[in-house]
C-alpha cells in the first residue's frame, strides 16, 4: 500500500513540474509578443509624432501665408480666401499680369498636399491607436492567463502539500501496521515451527505404525490364504444341454456376453462349495467353446469329465479370466509351464488369456524382466506399483526356480531376480486385495487341457498310453483270452444285462509297426 502512495506522490510532482514548465513557456511567449507589440506601438507613435509635426508645420505655413495675403482668419470660408487672394495678388501685380493666375494653382496644390498629409497622418494615428488597443488587449489577456496559471499553480502546490501530509500520515500508519505484522509473523512462524516439528514426529510415528500394521496385515492375509479355502467368485454360466454321445453341449453365454470361440471353462458339480476355491474337488470336467450360436447361447466341446460323474444339464461353469461384458486384468509371475513339459509355454498361455478377452497387465518374462502382454519391456520407474492395483483380478504364480535346480551361476542369478520381482508383485497384490493363485489352479479353473503329454510321478496321468503301456512288445492285436470283467453298468442301457468284454484291445491303440 505504501508503494502505491509513493507512486501517487511521484506522479503528482511530475504533473506539477510539467505545469510549471508549460506556464513558463507560455509566459515567455506572451512576453515576447508583448515586446513586439510595444516596439510596433513605439514606432507608430513616433510616426504619428512626425506626421503631427508635418501637419503643424503645414498649418503654420498656411497661417503665415494667410496673414501675408491679409486673410489670417481661419474661420473664413475657402471661397472668400480664394477671392481675397486673387484680389490681393492682382492689386500687388498692378499691371494685371498673369502672375496672379499662376500663384493660385500653387496655393491650391499646396492646400491639397496638406489635406492629403493630414489624411495620411490621421490614418496612421488610427492605425497606431488600433495597434495600441490590440497591444492593450493582448496585455490584458496575458495578465489574465498568467493570473489563471498562477492560481492553478498555487492550487496544485496546495494539493501537493495536502497529499504530502496525507502520504506522510499513511506511511506512518503503514509502518506501524508492518511492524505489527512482523511481530505476528514471527509469532506464527514460531508456532508453525513447533507444529511442524510435532507433526513430523507424529507423521513418522504414524508411518512406522502403518508399516507395522501393513506387515502384520500381510502376514495375516498370507496365513488366512493358507488356512482358508473360501471362494469370493461366482459361476459364469451353466450348461443348458449335454450330448454324451457326441461329447458336445451348449451353455447360456453368447455374443452379447462377448464370449469368444476357443474360451475354456471348468465345470463344477451342482452342489458345490464355491467356484474358484483352491481345492478343486468340486470340478467335474472341462469344456471349450466351438461355436457362438446366439446372444446367450454357444456350442461347447466336452474336453474332460470325471468317470462315473459325467457333465449334465444345469452344471455351473467358471473361468477366472472371463466376465460377461468386461475385460479382466491379471498379472503373472514366474515361468509359465502350461503343457506339462519341462519347457515354458508362455505363447500358449497368452493365447488362452487373449481368447477369453482378458489382458495381462504385467508379467515376469523368462529372462526375469518385467514385460507387458506382448513381451515388451516396461519402462516405468515402478511398474509393479503402477499396474497391480484394485482393478487387477488375479496374480498367477508360476515356476520361480530355485538355486538347487541348477549349478549354472547365470541361471541362479536369473532365478534370484525373478523371485525378487515376484515377491514385490505378491506384496502389491496383498496390499490391493488381489487374489493370488498358483498356475496349476488357474489352469484347472479355466478348464485348460494339456496338449502335450508329460508325466511326473505322483501327478494324475494327463492322457492315454498306446496299448496301455510304453513297451514296444505289446501288440495291438486282440488277445485270445476273454476278460473276466464285465462292462460297467454306467455304460449299459437301463434294464439290460451288462455285456461281457470280448477281451480284445482296440486297433486304435495298436503299434504302427505291428502287422494287422
Amino acid at each position: 500500500m505504501a508503494s502505491k502512495d509513493s507512486n501517487g506522490l511521484v506522479i503528482s510532482l511530475s504533473i506539477f513540474v510539467l505545469l510549471t514548465v508549460g506556464l513558463g513557456v507560455a509566459w515567455y511567449m506572451t512576453w515576447a509578443h508583448s515586446t513586439d507589440l510595444q516596439t510596433q506601438l513605439t514606432a507608430s507613435k513616433k510616426a504619428e509624432g512626425e506626421s503631427k509635426g508635418i501637419i503643424i508645420d503645414k498649418d503654420t505655413q498656411l497661417n503665415v501665408l494667410k496673414q501675408v495675403i491679409g486673410h489670417g482668419n481661419p474661420e473664413s470660408p475657402t471661397d472668400e480666401v480664394v477671392t481675397g487672394v486673387r484680389t490681393e495678388i492682382a492689386a500687388l501685380a498692378g499691371d494685371g499680369s498673369a502672375s496672379a493666375l499662376s500663384l493660385e494653382p500653387a496655393l491650391i496644390k499646396n492646400t491639397t498636399d496638406r489635406d492629403i498629409n493630414i489624411a495620411a497622418a490621421t490614418e496612421r494615428g488610427i492605425l497606431a491607436q488600433t495597434i495600441a488597443e490590440e497591444k492593450k488587449a493582448a496585455e490584458d489577456r496575458h495578465v489574465t492567463t498568467m493570473n489563471s496559471m498562477q492560481t492553478q499553480v498555487s492550487a496544485k502546490e496546495e494539493e501537493l502539500r495536502n497529499m504530502e501530509a496525507l502520504h506522510g500520515e499513511q506511511l506512518r500508519a503503514r509502518d506501524k501496521q508492518i511492524d505489527e505484522l512482523k511481530i505476528t509473523v514471527r509469532e506464527e512462524q514460531d508456532k508453525f515451527t513447533t507444529l511442524q516439528t510435532q507433526s513430523s514426529r507424529e507423521i513418522e510415528e504414524l508411518k512406522n505404525d502403518i508399516i507395522e500394521k501393513r506387515i502384520a496385515l500381510t502376514e495375516l492375509r498370507k496365513k488366512a490364504r493358507e488356512l482358508e479355502d473360501q471362494s469370493f467368485e461366482r459361476e459364469d454360466g451353466r450348461l443348458v444341454f449335454v450330448d454324451q454321445s457326441s461329447l458336445t453341449g451348449s451353455i447360456d453365454l453368447g455374443s452379447r456376453d462377448e464370449l469368444r470361440v476357443g474360451t475354456t471353462f471348468s465345470v463344477y458339480k451342482k452342489n458345490n462349495s464355491g467356484v474358484g476355491r483352491r481345492s478343486n474337488e468340486d470340478i467335474k470336467g472341462k469344456i471349450e467353446v466351438i461355436q457362438i450360436t446366439g446372444d446367450h447361447n454357444a456350442v461347447v466341446r466336452i474336453v474332460d469329465q470325471l468317470p462315473g460323474d459325467p457333465l449334465a444339464k444345469e452344471d455351473p461353469i467358471y473361468s477366472p479370466i472371463f466376465a460377461s461384458g468386461q475385460k479382466l486384468e491379471i498379472a503373472v509371475a514366474g515361468l509359465v509351464d502350461s503343457d506339462g513339459s519341462p519347457l515354458a509355454d508362455r505363447d500358449e498361455f497368452i493365447r488362452l488369456v487373449n481368447g477369453a478377452n482378458a489382458k495381462i497387465v504385467i508379467q515376469i518374462s523368462d529372462d526375469a524382466k518385467l514385460v507387458d502382454q506382448d513381451l515388451n519391456e516396461l519402462t516405468e520407474a515402478d511398474p509393479i506399483a503402477t499396474l497391480i492395483t484394485e482393478k487387477t483380478r488375479f496374480l498367477i504364480i508360476g515356476d520361480l526356480g530355485t538355486s538347487n535346480q541348477t549349478q549354472d551361476s547365470v541361471k541362479q542369478a536369473l532365478y534370484q531376480k525373478m523371485q525378487l520381482n515376484a515377491s514385490k508383485m505378491d506384496n502389491a497384490a496383498l496390499n490391493h486385495g488381489v487374489y493370488v493363485i498358483s498356475l496349476s489352479n488357474f489352469l484347472e479353473w479355466i478348464g485348460y487341457s494339456r496338449k502335450n503329454i508329460a508325466f511326473k510321478p505322483g501327478d494324475k496321468f494327463p492322457g492315454f498310453l498306446t496299448n496301455g503301456g510304453l513297451s514296444s512288445t505289446v501288440s495291438g492285436k486282440p488277445r485270445p483270452q476273454p476278460s473276466p470283467a464285465t462292462v460297467s453298468g454306467i455304460f449299459s442301457k437301463p434294464g439290460r444285462k451288462p455285456q461281457a468284454s470280448n477281451g480284445a484291445v482296440s486297433g486304435l491303440y495298436a503299434n504302427p509297426s505291428d502287422d494287422e
